[in-house]
């Protein structure tokens, strides 16, 4: 199982290295200037005070089905309360999942003798979505074959399908697992991430105007993807909001072989569940000073 890991995330990593990564940032950007210029200025304009969430919500699912399915934003709008209704009930179905106490009862049985209608309803809703991205996945290889294995780089699923075109043992029911995971885990971490920011920068108007003036003097003359990267008061203060507010407050992992706690000798035996608290150690006071 561990080298089945490996052996896939081997041959995902170049999905996601500088070159691919750069191309994706056109997308991205495009999408934050239809948020700003389509939805955020307009209410700006009119003193309005209003729950920013929904609009980020509405950003990251613009930015993820770009840069994992290649949508272009009107693709989007007409698939956007399927993409929307989706999202959400994947959400619920592994949150539910993850602190069941007999998750294969209530997942599988339960749902079909009738007595738990609304997890069968989120594992249509699933269902549905990974058939949608079957059909994206195999609109895009047979484009791919046609035109001698090569397509628009800029999204993951295009790059998986060429992945695939040239390594048989990355099969299909791998690629789509992986986009519905980068979409599902990207969706919500993506808006949440934004608002946290957004919050803390309103509570600190004194780092907000920094942030403004690092912004109105940067060098115009770079390209957009560079002139995020030349402003590093910026960077600092979104790495400090997710230190506040990380996006995965706990990881929990299975260990693979026995491990001794070095501070309290106790042995955490192989296959045991461990959980990280991110969020405390965040907070430790000996590595920061000033931890909230």
């Amino acid at each position: 199982k561990n080298q089945n890991w490996k052996k896939l995330r081997k041959l995902i990593q170049p999905a996601f290295d500088q070159a691919h990564v750069r191309r994706m940032s056109e997308s991205l950007l495009h999408s934050v200037k239809h948020l700003v210029t389509n939805r955020l200025h307009a209410i700006a304009v009119n003193g309005q005070t209003f729950d920013i969430l929904p609009h980020l919500q509405d950003h990251g699912l613009y930015m993820i089905a770009q840069t994992s399915l290649g949508l272009s934003l009107q693709q989007i709008e007409t698939t956007a309360r399927f993409l929307i209704e989706t999202m959400h009930r994947a959400q619920l179905l592994f949150g539910t999942y993850l602190f069941d106490p007999m998750p294969f009862f209530s997942f599988h049985v339960l749902p079909y003798l009738g007595l738990n209608p609304t997890q069968l309803k989120h594992k249509k809703a699933n269902a549905n979505f990974r058939a949608f991205v079957k059909n994206l996945y195999r609109k895009e290889k047979s484009r791919q074959l046609k035109e001698g294995g090569t397509g628009n780089m800029d999204n993951l699923l295009s790059i998986l399908v060429n992945i695939s075109i040239n390594d048989s043992t990355f099969t299909e029911g791998k690629a789509i697992d992986n986009i519905c995971s980068f979409m599902f885990a990207g969706y919500d971490t993506t808006s949440v991430t934004l608002a946290n920011f957004l919050y803390y920068i309103g509570k600190h108007p004194l780092v907000q105007a920094k942030i403004h003036k690092e912004i109105r003097t940067c060098n115009n003359n770079l390209s957009e993807a560079l002139v995020l990267r030349s402003m590093p008061y910026l960077s600092a203060a979104i790495r400090e909001s997710q230190r506040l507010q990380p996006v995965s407050p706990v990881l929990q992992r299975r260990t693979a072989e026995p491990v001794t706690v070095k501070s309290t000798g106790h042995i955490i035996e192989k296959g045991e569940v461990v959980f990280v608290p991110v969020c405390m150690f965040h907070r430790d006071p000996v590595v920061y000073p000033e931890p909230d």
